[in-house]
């Protein structure tokens, strides 16, 4: 089993599981690789579609050489690399059973439904500075995967209050993951299938966080890709 994740800024990688006899006494993936986004400049974004295709290698590398149990695997990225890994979701949707987001955005990338988690930190300054580019990630994957009664073109982008999502709407969790505290919601689509989670770590900045791995693997766990169909557990995703 295997976990991207890196204390690094402008990361992007892939979670993938294997078989069981891979996996060494623990629920959770290890770490396996990076793809390093580039610099904060402008010149650093003309490279996606490098660092998509290169995610794309990985992929391949993975499956010709691991045991990758193909039904599970998922997208994800820190910070700017969160938006590498969205052009690989946009490019490669029909391998992943899902989509996560570490501090990060979607750029311009239009991805299809599909489970999808936001991370970020409750004193993420980056989130404050990109308000608008996050909620509009938020208004996308709240319309594909038929999230109602939120209106994600209003949440807050970095709070440890919910978002701003209403106590009422959801499933609303506060969890301990690696001695970092975390406010989880939970957001369902009209079937009652968890297809959208959002997670903030109280006084985080923008960093990569010990609890990352815990609670991003608790959601993404739940979700598979079998000929082209997305399941919740064993039900088919509406």
């Amino acid at each position: 089993a295997s976990y991207m994740t890196g204390y690094l800024n402008r990361i992007a990688g892939m979670i993938l599981t294997g078989a069981e006899s891979t996996i060494a006494d623990t629920d959770l993936p290890v770490p396996v690789y990076l793809v390093d986004c580039g610099e904060d400049t402008v010149e650093a974004f003309r490279t996606l579609d490098q660092a998509t295709e290169e995610m794309k290698q990985l992929y391949d590398y993975m499956v010709e050489n691991y045991p990758v149990d193909l039904t599970r695997v998922f997208a994800t990225g820190f910070s700017a690399g969160g938006v590498t890994s969205s052009y690989f979701a946009q490019e490669y949707a029909d391998l992943l059973a899902g989509y996560v987001t570490m501090h990060s955005n979607l750029g311009k990338a239009q991805i299809p439904a599909m489970p999808y988690m936001y991370v970020t930190g409750s004193a993420d300054e980056a989130s404050i500075d990109t308000t608008e580019l996050i909620q509009a990630s938020l208004v996308h994957f709240g319309e594909v995967n038929g999230i109602q009664d939120v209106n994600f073109a209003e949440l807050e982008t970095a709070k440890e209050n919910g978002y701003g999502v209403p106590a009422e709407v959801g499933e609303h969790a506060d969890v301990v993951a690696n001695g970092e505290n975390y406010h989880v919601i939970t957001l369902f689509n009209a079937a009652g299938q968890p297809t959208m989670q959002l997670a903030a770590a109280e006084n985080v900045v923008h960093t990569c966080h010990a609890g990352l791995a815990p609670v991003i693997w608790d959601y993404v766990k739940q979700f598979s890709l079998v000929d082209g169909i997305r399941y919740f557990n064993d039900e088919v995703i509406e």
